[in-house]
């Protein structure tokens, strides 16, 4: 039914998302909007039983459950209101009673272990509550063999928060299974370590996508090898570090192992994974460095060291031609070599010196030096090639910039200051790299340095506020007041339907309603920006909206989306309550094509998204396969059909259609391979840049060799998008996409 006064037609639009399949209520706020675009709801919370009206004493009762419906007898209630705070018992049975000694209104808090917290208002009669809590996030999963697929039994399991800290540990069971309940949501790591098998990390986004986390573990081996220098003999005291690299990707840290060679010039160091491709460099005491692409197999590896040369770096400044004092240069990389031993810390990063020159010592090959000083722009000297045979290069005189600035003051409409405000300087363009950030004072103002002259857009935003942009501002120029207008808010609490308690984690997108989608710039991605709320509240603000006609979409992992308009206008905050109706599961199993054996840790992903399309959008994890190779997918109304790609790392992605509530098979076989060079207009290799070839559902990423190749396996047959980019330019602007049509086999 339509609220009352309702307009019962809908502005018919191309970007509009599916019909709504949720209640949504507007609660409160806001300035005039059309009620017709939301469905009402009946549903009630929390059952409230009179009493009697007279007494100023009434009788607080009721009970504490879990979604199913099952008592919690661990809980605890508080009851807070004009008095203070009083504990209140719970039984076993999860019932509570308490006399309250007012009619004002009050409230409880109620908690229980490895539940969400929940604060109920409670009105001036008696009341009677069945309140429901919703149970915090679990991580679980299991741990197998990489090449056999068999469970490893018996290893650490340690779950670590994103700043390091130690949370929990587990050790895996005889099916390889591990688990932790009760989790804050955020991002954590797993870390395992087994007997026999290299130790791995795995990055987790609480609550997880699937309820089983596959992973799998690689034998570990030790790497053995020789470093000798240039004249074949050996080299003692060497100091060796390896690590694996997959396709161009950066080295982890955390990955690397090391080592020293012996008087025989012999190294043993490990565990390493094997079968993994490693990159191994040596440096020794007087900055001979030496390096090799092996694979972790039992055969030695040898490393031969060379001469590093000497690299000179002299600066003056620009406006005046005096000496730089004190002047740093620091190499980075110009090539995948370089940056793999930048990450190895075999390369020195400065070179301070008291005097208008310094240098350091760099091995062979091609660098990009940076050179800068206190209050100077950096200035780089890009692809110096360093030889030994043409000693001692010296680069200058580098001519460097004085640093400039920028002086603002943030203010509101009525020229009150607003602290905190985010400041941000665009090199040109939006969607271009930010060059510098600030943030406002108590009195709003703010000062962004480190600049060069020019012309730059800027950015200011602050909670409550509409963003404000300008297009065009030069620097060095005069200090400016910049004034933030209060936009529209959108305050939102969701709800299950079936169950009353609160949504433990969802996520709100919000759009104009007559978007273009085929129109992007930092505004418009900036506005789209999924938001998403976990910390169990089921409350989500969304603040600085600028006036207008929005379409909003609410989803929740196993419940059937919320797609609706929402009219917002300044200085208001408009509240709805929506609830989600569960969802219908389908099922699916993943197997090997050739051998039907189940393959787990298969990603299954959204083909398409009700959003419009930006270019940084990622595929929509839906769930994973797990040990037994099944998985589902709880996001669809009865017999609704829902269409999904499946994709693994070892085998070519498939999109398939699934059915609510029945079982699909789905086999992953072998594709098509998939080999290039980038060039550049001088036919020199391009090495560094990203390479990403994706469909339907699935990505898959790389990066160009020192040559410029790059390589794909198991890609599907058929029209795949390939985007080349380089990763630290301009993600909007600095790209060139491709279709190409690939063959089977």
């Amino acid at each position: 039914m339509t609220a009352p006064g309702a307009a019962a037609d809908r502005r018919p639009n191309s970007g509009s998302p599916r019909p709504a399949r949720g209640r949504l209520r507007r609660t409160g706020g806001g300035g005039k909007r059309s009620a017709g675009r939301f469905l009402a709801s009946a549903f009630l919370v929390l059952t409230i039983a009179a009493a009697d009206a007279e007494s100023a004493a009434r009788r607080i009762e009721g009970i504490v459950v879990s979604p199913g419906g099952t008592a919690i007898g661990t809980a605890s209630v508080v009851l807070s209101g004009p008095g203070g705070e009083k504990a209140v018992p719970v039984d076993p049975d999860g019932r509570f009673a308490v006399t309250a000694d007012t009619d004002a209104t009050s409230a409880i808090t109620v908690r229980a272990p490895g539940f969400f917290d929940r604060r109920v208002a409670v009105g001036g009669a008696a009341s009677r509550l069945r309140v429901v809590l919703a149970p915090k996030p679990a991580c679980a999963g299991h741990l197998i063999d990489r090449a056999t697929h068999r469970p490893i039994s018996g290893a650490r399991v340690l779950l670590r928060g994103a700043d390091g800290a130690l949370l929990a540990e587990a050790e895996t069971g005889a099916a390889g299974d591990f688990r932790f309940d009760g989790l804050d949501p955020g991002a954590v790591t797993l870390e395992v370590h087994a007997e026999g098998y290299a130790s791995l990390r795995y990055a987790v986004e609480l609550p997880a996508a699937g309820s089983d986390i596959v992973l799998s573990a690689a034998r570990a081996i030790r790497l053995a090898g020789e470093v000798r220098n240039g004249g074949g003999r050996p080299v003692a005291g060497a100091d060796v570090r390896a690590a694996p690299i997959a396709g161009g990707e950066p080295i982890d840290p955390a990955s690397v192992v090391a080592g020293r060679t012996d008087d025989a010039g012999r190294f043993e160091i490990g565990p390493v994974p094997a079968g993994a491709t490693l990159f191994v460099a040596a440096r020794t005491g007087d900055h001979r460095i030496g390096f090799a692409t092996v694979p972790a197999t039992e055969n030695p590896a040898r490393i031969v060291v060379s001469e590093t040369v000497p690299v000179a770096v002299c600066a003056e400044w620009k406006d005046s031609h005096q000496p730089v004092e004190a002047l740093r240069i620091a190499a980075r990389s110009a090539n995948l070599v370089a940056e793999r031993l930048t990450a190895l810390r075999f390369l020195e990063a400065e070179g301070p010196a008291p005097s208008r020159c310094a240098s350091l010592r760099l091995p062979e090959g091609r660098y990009h030096l940076v050179v800068s000083a206190e209050g100077s722009l950096p200035e780089t000297i890009e692809n110096v090639h360093v030889v030994s045979a043409a000693g001692s290069p010296e680069l200058g005189p580098v001519r460097l910039e004085r640093a400039q600035r920028l002086g603002l003051r943030v203010t509101d409409e009525s020229g009150a200051p607003v602290a905190g405000a985010a400041v941000r300087l665009h090199a040109r363009g939006w969607g271009s790299k930010v060059v510098a950030r600030a943030s406002s004072e108590s009195d709003g103002t703010a000062v962004v340095a480190g600049v060069a002259r020019g012309r730059y857009g800027l950015k200011v935003e602050a909670p409550g506020y509409r963003p404000l942009w300008l297009d065009a501002v030069d620097v060095p120029g005069p200090a400016r007041t910049v004034r933030l207008r209060r936009g529209g808010s959108i305050d939102i609490r969701a709800f299950d339907a079936a169950t009353g308690a609160p949504l433990t984690s969802f996520t709100v997108s919000v759009w104009p309603a007559l978007l273009d989608p085929q129109s992007f710039d930092e505004r418009t991605l900036a506005l789209m920006r999924p938001r998403r709320s976990e910390d169990g509240s089921g409350h989500l603000r969304i603040d600085g909206l600028p006036p207008g006609d929005y379409l909003i979409r609410a989803r929740s992992r196993g419940h059937r989306s919320f797609a609706g308009e929402v009219r917002v206008e300044d200085s208001t905050a408009d509240q709805l309550t929506i609830e989600l109706e569960p969802a219908e599961c389908a099922r699916g199993l993943v197997l090997d094509a050739e051998t039907e054996e189940p393959v787990p840790g298969a990603v299954i992903a959204a083909t398409e998204s009700d959003e419009p399309a930006g270019p940084t959008q990622e595929p929509e994890v839906l769930a994973t396969s797990g040990i037994d190779g099944r998985f589902e997918v709880c996001e669809a109304s009865e017999g609704t059909r829902v269409e999904v790609s499946v994709s693994h790392p070892d085998y070519a992605p498939v999109v398939v259609t699934l059915l609510a509530d029945r079982e699909r098979t789905v086999l992953l076989g072998p594709g098509a391979a998939l080999e290039g060079v980038l060039l550049s207009d001088e036919e020199h290799a391009v090495a560094g840049w990203r390479v990403e070839v994706s469909g339907p559902g699935w990505r898959r990423r790389t990066t160009t060799g020192d040559d410029g190749r790059f390589a794909f396996a198991h890609l599907p047959a058929g029209r795949v998008k390939m985007v080349l980019s380089d990763p630290l330019a301009d993600p909007l602007a600095d790209r060139e996409t491709r279709y190409l049509t690939l063959e089977g086999g």
